[in-house]
Formats: structure tokens, C-alpha cells, sequence
């Protein structure tokens, strides 16, 4: 029995790292592409703040998504 508790909690970690590093990549990749979108459109900030704002919202949610579903096991 603790085997099957020390893989589950690894499953955890694991779990948690990955949505971590996907909420940072997401919150990059809105940056980059707003970013990409003023420079080909020459409007400065407004498409960086945009991308960037709307990203991150959906990488926090999805965040949060995935720690309650941990929480429930």
C-alpha cells in the first residue's frame, strides 16, 4: 500500500509541475505574441497588453482548474 501512495503523490508533483510550466509558457507565449502583432501593425503597447492580459486570465484559470482536481483526489 505505501508504494501505491508513493506513486500517487509523485502523479501529484508531477501534475502541479507541468500546469506550472504551462501557465508561464502561456503567459510567454501571449507576450510574444502581442508583441509580434504591434510590431508587424505599429500599434505599440495595445495588442502586447491585450494578448498578454487575456493569456494570462486563461493560464490562471486553467491553473486553477487543474489544482482543484487535485485537491479532490
Amino acid at each position: 500500500m505505501k508504494l501505491s501512495n508513493e506513486n500517487n503523490s509523485q502523479k501529484t508533483i508531477a501534475l502541479l509541475l507541468f500546469s506550472g510550466t504551462q501557465l508561464a509558457v502561456t503567459c510567454l507565449l501571449g507576450l510574444f505574441l502581442g508583441s509580434w502583432l504591434d510590431e508587424k501593425i505599429s500599434t505599440s503597447p495595445v495588442f502586447t497588453l491585450i494578448f498578454s492580459f487575456t493569456f494570462t486570465i486563461v493560464a490562471f484559470m486553467n491553473f486553477l482548474r487543474t489544482v482543484k482536481k487535485v485537491n479532490k483526489k
